[in-house]
């Protein structure tokens, strides 16, 4: 009986264990469901409000495109962005190419006008712009070219403006130069990757000891993703501008597909060249982004892939090894890294200077296509500043050498400095803010807006013959020269400022060079007028008011107005009486008499 029960219970427990395993079993089964249940609800959730939160930035970057679109840009520039972009000019200039010289640049006030035009959203393409307008371009087949890519882009408008959605998913590296990095990855050694396999390797044997010896391996793991997490900010740190241009050169590749097909939408034959470019390019290239995506993207991605991705890159350093891994072929594919790089900037600056035509058309009712003549003169229709509103504009008849007279704010700085930015344009961008503008190929100088320069205890007047001096030297190249000067010589006594400033200018009117100067020295019209047209700005003087048309006229001035401008704005009457007197008596005399009063 005793082993009978014994037998029985013993039949029992086997059966009593299954039972409660088989109730165990299943009460872990419905948390495992109910986790994973929970961990889709999350997954789809981080889904949809990924997809709602690009949806969202497309139709923000679409509205933005949409509203900026044919206006001037009102962008703000860091500092360090700035330097970017002046570096890559720098970077790109070649011995042979006419630049616009500082001195000039400044003078014309065309960091303004580079900002005002700015319609891109990469880097490659508001590098390219800035370059292209410091690059004067004596190519006349080049230049049409440009103005029919530019043509095509403003005919369809719709088009260019997804191209330009394009263009900012490659996006804009701010403070970091690629092409810096891209002249300097030739530099590069590949590091190793063992340190990294090392941690890896760590990092997997503390997850293995959690089944074996957790209580110590929990501290293992967390120490290991401590050190793994440290050191790959401190050695992302080392190479974190390299890996940011590999992710845009990256970029540049996967977009530049997208690039070219909307290129063919907008006009196939226009930019048949630059299509079949990139295709010739993003064949050579395409090796580059395989396995990529462990590094990144340049743009701003808020996708739940892209932030899982972060973590896996701060626990694993895959993107550190992948770049290690990428440093040979960098160097292998750099050169036609470069070209992939200007044809893509060209075409978005070409989108740019479309933008700027349709402001022309809307703000001013025109804008024209240049002409090149070879007879050294220039010749301008209905010309305008495009940053001052309401303009008025005026026309010029075929001169070669032309002196500006007339009162201070009348005009003559203005107009000098409307004719030189539209000899830039018109050798740079194929357009012109005039109904027609006409003018030989040339290099161009200026001598307008200086200042002392302190820092090298250079006063004004050396300053200003220094600027005078390198653009005579410049006329005695072969290359044609315009130069433009404000009140020359401004810095000196009157007697040799005149007998000075006649020899100058003088020598501005040689065979190659043509010169447009302005003064208040009437006395320069007369010593002259056998090598300079003269042309002047007035105003209308009342009691009350001084009213300017800005009206350019033919002549010399044949009004004394600072005097008069004095009693309308209210200076003293004994000041204003006196002055006529002084220089009345010198009219008479000679000689300046300032009395005993």
């Amino acid at each position: 009986m005793i082993l009978t029960g014994v037998l029985s219970e013993q039949k029992r427990i086997p059966a009593m264990i299954k039972g409660s395993g088989s109730g165990s079993l299943s009460e872990r089964g419905k948390e495992l469901r109910t986790y994973l249940a929970l961990f889709l609800i999350l997954l789809v959730v981080f889904a949809v409000q990924s997809y709602r939160t690009g949806k969202e930035k497309r139709e923000k970057l679409q509205k933005t495109i949409h509203d900026a679109w044919g206006k001037l840009a009102v962008r703000k520039y860091k500092e360090a962005e700035w330097n970017r972009i002046v570096r890559f000019f720098e970077l790109r200039k070649n011995a042979g190419d006419l630049v616009v010289d500082d001195i000039t640049w400044n003078d014309l006030s065309m960091d303004e006008m580079f900002k005002a035009m700015n319609q891109t959203y990469s880097s490659v393409g508001e590098e390219c712009l800035y370059r292209k307008l410091r690059t004067l371009n004596h190519h006349k087949e080049e230049l049409e070219n440009f103005g029919k890519k530019t043509a095509a882009m403003e005919n369809m408008e719709e088009k260019t403006k997804e191209l330009l959605e394009i263009y900012a998913s490659i996006g804009n590296l701010r403070s970091v130069s690629l092409y810096q990095f891209i002249l300097e990855a030739e530099k590069l050694k590949p590091k190793s990757n063992a340190g990294h396999y090392t941690k890896i390797l760590l990092l997997a044997l503390s997850v293995a000891g959690l089944f074996f010896a957790p209580q110590y391996a929990i501290f293992l793991l967390v120490g290991m993703l401590c050190v793994n997490i440290y050191s790959y900010y401190r050695e992302r740190s080392d190479v974190n501008n390299y890996t940011i241009c590999l992710e845009y050169m990256i970029s540049m590749i996967r977009y530049g597909e997208e690039i070219g097909k909307k290129l063919e939408e907008i006009d196939g034959r226009a930019f048949g060249g630059e299509i079949e470019k990139i295709r010739r390019l993003l064949k050579e290239t395409k090796g580059m982004t395989k396995g990529m995506f462990l590094i990144g993207s340049s743009g701003v991605d808020d996708s739940i892939v892209e932030m899982v991705m972060q973590y896996v890159r701060m626990i694993f350093h895959v993107d550190l090894i992948k770049f290690n891994l990428m440093v040979r072929k960098i160097a292998k594919n750099l050169p036609y890294l470069k070209e992939l790089y200007d044809i893509l900037g060209e075409c978005e600056a070409a989108a740019a200077v479309a933008s700027f035509r349709v402001y022309l058309k809307t703000e001013y009712q025109n804008y024209g296509i240049p002409e090149f003549c070879s007879n050294g003169r220039i010749c301008c229709e209905k010309i305008y500043h495009p940053l001052i509103p309401h303009a008025v504009k005026n026309s010029l008849e075929n001169e070669h050498s032309v002196l500006l007279t007339g009162s201070n704010a009348s005009g003559k700085s203005t107009f000098l400095k409307t004719v030189a930015l539209n000899v830039i344009f018109a050798q740079t961008i194929d357009t012109v803010t005039a109904d027609a503008f006409s003018l030989p190929l040339c290099e161009i100088y200026s001598s307008m807006a200086l200042k002392d320069d302190l820092a090298n205890s250079n006063s004004y007047y050396m300053v200003e013959i220094k600027s005078l001096k390198r653009i005579l030297d410049r006329a005695e190249c072969k290359v044609p020269v315009i130069c433009f000067v404000d009140e020359v010589l401004r810095g000196t006594n009157t007697i040799e400022r005149i007998a000075a400033s006649t020899q100058i200018l003088k020598a501005l009117t040689e065979d190659r060079v043509i010169c447009f100067a302005a003064t208040h020295d009437i006395e320069l019209t007369y010593l002259l007028e056998d090598r300079y047209h003269n042309y002047h700005f007035s105003e209308d003087i009342t009691k009350e008011d001084v009213k300017f048309n800005y009206q350019l006229k033919k002549g010399r001035t044949t009004t004394r107005n600072a005097i008069r401008l004095l009693d309308t704005l209210g200076y003293p009457a004994k000041i204003v009486a006196d002055a006529k007197m002084l220089a009345e008596k010198f009219e008479n005399t000679g000689k300046w008499n300032a009395g005993n009063n």
